[in-house]
């Protein structure tokens, strides 16, 4: 077999590399391209989504004042309701010991029948 020649003009093939690396370059610039606009969508959804949270978040700490404020109401409430109840104890305590200290006083007979 002889040898099979192959002959190209090394014009044709640089043009060909260079249309090539052309094609590759547009490609390139337009994902670039693709990439800049798909940044900038993301980071408008995320200051969006971010505005809407931090909303949100003001919205949940005026409804937790509120909701402390009734608290802070009942607690006041409970704590007079205490008051009230120690007093009274206080006063039957006091009743109570006077009425077993005027008993006793009867029985050993410090006081006398009138």
């Amino acid at each position: 077999m002889p040898p099979t020649i192959i002959e190209l003009d090394i014009k044709e093939v640089i043009t060909q590399i260079n249309q090539k690396l052309d094609t590759l370059t547009k490609e390139v610039s337009e994902l670039r391209t693709e990439l800049k606009v798909g940044q900038t969508e993301l980071k408008a959804e995320f200051k969006a989504g971010q505005a809407e949270l931090k909303a949100e978040l003001k919205a949940g700490q005026a409804e937790l004042k509120a909701d402390l404020a009734k608290v802070n109401e009942k607690i006041s409430g409970l704590e007079k309701r205490m008051d009230f109840q120690e007093f009274l104890s206080k006063g039957l305590l006091i009743t109570f010991v006077s009425a077993v200290f005027g008993i006793l006083a009867k029985l050993f007979g410090f006081i006398g029948n009138p």
